[in-house]
């Protein structure tokens, strides 16, 4: 019989035991039947107190003992720091959004399951990052931690923040475990000295209406638009019914298919953009060839100087019938322009060196823009591994930043939260603006060199 069981069962045996008139009486009152059927009677009326009296001390003592044992395991897990909020827990959803966005599974003893980056940030945060089966605590500072290291959190800055969700399978909100993940990522950030917020959930308030007219939270409703806007297909009538891990599912391979296409865009403008540049560079360098041509024979008396040029226009004129068979349109490019530079720098004659620094700037021109399509693909082409090795060379030194001493994080994080929670929108832009800076490299003044 379970503890409750007993309980129960002693409190309806102990209010049913009443001071009877007569010996008779007692005697009926007192006679216990056993699991056997055998019934057994006690003689006298101080043994009906004694039972009585044993009765109310047995219970007072399993009373004691059950609210004693409970006081014991809550402050032992309180202390332990596993397991004392979690076992009031279901199993659910969280999404962090630092603009790294990543979607964490746990189960009812709030352990990890899963976690998928939802997208390129989230993922280089996951790189190395083995965080299935810990506990959500362990797991929360571990990805705080990795978050300075990458530099998307820094100790100069007073704008970290973090959104954090946290949703059942059927897309409600799970308050009792978005409660315990702001308490936790505030705790990590003051145990870090970090000055942070938590910005809870995405109950965006244009949402709420809409969102009760489907039969669902304004949460899961904010998720079927991101999985929309990616491109997903969902019918109205399957908003109710899709689980959030669909959906997340559904995000993180919608953007790895939109990342492909964007990829492929690219090379088509690039390929597009080497056959403009075929047919305008041969045209330019067709001409500026027969200005050249000419140039060359009304300068040049010496015929060591005009032999020199004429092997170098011919070179040139043999690097343009290239164009258009080729891919490495950038080579070619940069062979003409090396050739023009060591007639530029051959000659002494100013019109000559006119002709030959306008056909320099006209390949330039041509040249950078290939040189921009070229990098945006070779971004889209870096794996998470690849950027996390750049983010980790760039920021090594986040972490030796002084850190604050002597301040109330918790003070700051109060006055500052409702600052950042109206300006969420404006914030995240603002990260996602950075992204695409922290790591660029500036092009080169001139960009063959």
């Amino acid at each position: 019989m379970k503890i409750k069981d007993i309980e129960k069962q002693l409190k309806q045996d102990v209010g049913k035991i009443t001071p009877p008139s007569n010996f008779n009486a007692i005697k009926e009152k007192c006679v216990l039947n056993t699991p056997n059927g055998n019934a057994y009677a006690m003689n006298n009326d101080s043994t009906l107190v004694a039972k009585r009296a044993g009765i109310t001390i047995i219970l007072s003592i399993l009373l004691a003992i059950i609210a004693l044992t409970s006081i014991i395991l809550v402050n032992q897990n309180k202390e332990q720091g596993v397991g004392y909020e979690s076992q009031f827990l279901s199993s659910g959803h969280l999404v962090l959004d630092i603009n790294p966005s990543i979607e964490i599974a746990y189960d009812k003893n709030g352990n990890i399951t899963s976690v998928t980056g939802l997208n390129e940030d989230g993922e280089v945060v996951l790189v190395g990052v083995d965080i299935v089966g810990k506990n959500y605590k362990e797991a929360i500072s571990e990805l705080v931690e990795r978050c300075v290291d990458l530099g998307y959190f820094s100790y100069d800055r007073e704008d970290n923040a973090i959104l954090a969700s946290a949703v059942f399978e059927d897309g409600t909100k799970d308050a009792t475990m978005s409660e315990i993940i702001q308490k936790t990522i505030l705790d990590e950030f003051s145990r870090q000295k970090l000055y942070g917020v938590v910005i809870e959930g995405t109950e965006k308030d244009e949402y709420k209406e809409i969102a009760k007219s489907y039969g669902i939270s304004a949460q899961k409703y904010d998720a079927i638009i991101s999985y929309i806007n990616m491109g997903g297909d969902l019918e109205e009538s399957e908003f109710k019914d899709i689980s959030m891990r669909e959906l997340y599912d559904g995000i993180s391979k919608l953007y790895k298919n939109n990342k492909k296409e964007d990829l492929k865009r690219l090379e088509n403008e690039l390929e597009a953009k080497k056959n403009e540049i075929d047919g305008d560079l041969s045209q330019c360098l067709g001409d500026l060839i027969l200005e050249l041509e000419k140039a060359i024979d009304r300068t040049c008396d010496n015929s060591l100087e005009k032999s020199f040029y004429e092997n170098q226009i011919n070179s040139i004129k043999e690097q343009i019938e290239k164009f258009g068979d080729t891919t490495e349109t950038k080579d070619d490019i940069n062979k003409i322009a090396s050739m023009l530079e060591t007639m530029n720098n051959f000659t002494s004659d100013e019109e000559l060196k006119a002709y030959i620094e306008e056909a320099i700037s006209e390949i330039d021109a041509s040249y950078g823009e290939l040189l921009k399509i070229d990098k945006e693909i070779n971004d889209k082409n870096k794996t998470p591994e690849d950027i996390n090795n750049e983010r980790e060379e760039q920021f090594s030194t986040n972490n030796d930043n002084p850190k604050p001493d002597n301040i109330d994080i918790e003070k700051w994080q109060e006055e500052k939260k409702e600052e950042i929670k109206s300006s969420w929108d404006d914030i995240k832009n603002s990260w996602q603006n950075d992204r695409k800076e922290e790591l660029k490299k500036p092009l080169p003044t001139n960009p063959r060199y």
